[in-house]
């Protein structure tokens, strides 16, 4: 329901935001500076995050419209919904996470750019995304700086790892439905007083690692229990709290 945990390779929790009055120095857009008062920079090291407000530069991404996993890519996400997934040479993908608005992406890979790269991981744009990117090599050089912050930011690391790791252990070993019904829940964004998941069953399938004929017969399961309703630009969650029991069943 738009709350999805940290992706474990590039990703750093939400926080509460700090200000919301808008950038003091006009550095970046207003909503960008609220989204990066309520990241990981902002409200957990925002003496770092404050000096990579001067070189921040924004990008409007299109859905489907993808980025390079190279290791190259610090930034925070100001609204939108990006997929972090891994691709097999034949084609199979699965999901390692989804970023929302306030999300960190490029931690790890700003401290080991090379070992991240050599990952092959890959980024898209689920809807329209707008992100705030940093450097990731000044965020480096001012966490080396700073005992203190360099401990924090290992902590957030390892979090997010291990957030990861459960993702994928996950996608190994649940229940098709168990899947779909945790996916659908991550993707749902609210709108009008409504939860929807402007997703594809296509999508959905890249996204556990299986086929659509599969993910097809769980999403009319959970329609025909009455926790899915079809619209023409997605699925409506109807009942939120069915779907996370059926994540769990």
């Amino acid at each position: 329901m738009s709350t999805p945990a940290a992706p474990h390779l590039l990703v750093a929790r939400r926080h509460e935001p700090l200000r919301a009055e808008g950038d003091p120095a006009g550095r970046v857009s207003p909503a960008a500076f609220d989204a990066y008062g309520a990241s990981f920079l902002g409200s957990v090291i925002p003496s770092v995050g404050e000096q990579l407000l001067d070189e921040a530069h924004e990008q409007h991404l299109l859905a489907d419209e993808t980025l390079v996993g190279d290791g190259s890519v610090m930034a925070v996400i100001v609204t939108g919904l990006l997929r972090l997934y891994a691709a097999s040479p034949s084609g199979r993908q699965v999901t390692i996470h989804y970023l929302s608005a306030g999300d960190l992406l490029g931690v790890p890979s700003a401290m080991s750019p090379a070992r991240v790269a050599a990952l092959g991981l890959h980024l898209r744009a689920v809807m329209p995304t707008h992100l705030l990117h940093v450097s990731p090599e000044r965020f480096r050089a001012l966490v080396a700086k700073d005992p203190e912050v360099a401990v924090v930011v290992c902590d957030k690391i390892v979090d997010d790892l291990l957030v990861g790791q459960r993702l994928l252990v996950e996608n190994v070993f649940l229940h098709v439905r168990q899947r779909v019904a945790r996916h659908l829940l991550d993707l749902a964004v609210r709108e009008d007083g409504a939860l929807i998941v402007r997703a594809t069953q296509q999508d959905l399938a890249d996204a556990i690692g299986s086929v659509r004929e599969v993910v097809s017969r769980a999403v009319m399961y959970f329609r025909e229990q009455g926790l899915l309703r079809r619209v023409p630009d997605g699925l409506i969650v109807c009942d939120p709290a069915g779907l996370h029991r059926a994540s769990l069943e």
